[in-house]
């Protein structure tokens, strides 16, 4: 009887068991990483072109607010860097001018490695009515370029296209394409 109250079961994970799960997990993360990747990338575009699509908002209501003045958006692309610049044009010349313009917001949209715009800078000008006074492009491109694997290739993915109408408003679609603008 000595002998058999020595004896204790002992509890745990057997070694094959523990591989088991290993191998399991480092399936499910081989499998679902290129997906993982390619969302991130889609959604941080997607922030961006809304983004975009509520400073034009912001600009006509600020055409609203602000009376006989003309309201503008500028953006462009700077070594990666989206600039957005919603600003009073005080002296009517349809172009933005950091020197007499008053600027309302300026903004950075963040490293923006893989995002490019087409075109690469634009402006939109808005009446106090909130009606569209001029435009460099009627579409603007945001687009997203995702590099997976060197061998499946490099591919872009056109998150946001937002288009002008002569009413002053905007259109905002969410696509796939090839290239950018495309």
């Amino acid at each position: 009887m000595a002998f058999q109250n020595r004896r204790q079961k002992v509890m745990g994970f057997t070694l094959i068991e523990v591989v088991v799960v290993l191998c399991i997990i480092t399936v499910l993360t081989s499998v679902s990483a290129p997906f993982l990747i390619n969302l991130l990338g889609r959604h941080r575009s997607e922030s961006v072109g809304l983004y975009m699509y509520s400073l034009y908002k912001l600009c006509t209501v600020e055409a609203l607010k602000q009376g006989d003045k003309t309201i503008g958006c500028h953006y462009q692309d700077e070594d990666g860097e989206i600039i957005f610049y919603t600003f009073i044009d005080e002296n009517e010349n349809n172009t933005f001018d950091p020197n007499t313009d008053s600027v309302l917001k300026e903004s950075i949209a963040g490293e923006t490695a893989h995002i490019e715009l087409s075109p690469t800078s634009g402006s939109v000008y808005f009446h106090h009515d909130a009606r569209i006074k001029s435009i460099s492009a009627n579409k603007v491109f945001l687009c997203s370029t995702m590099d997976i694997e060197e061998s499946i290739g490099n591919f872009d993915i056109i998150v946001n296209e937002i288009t002008f109408l002569d009413n002053g408003f905007m259109h905002l679609e969410n696509k796939l394409g090839s290239s950018c603008g495309v």
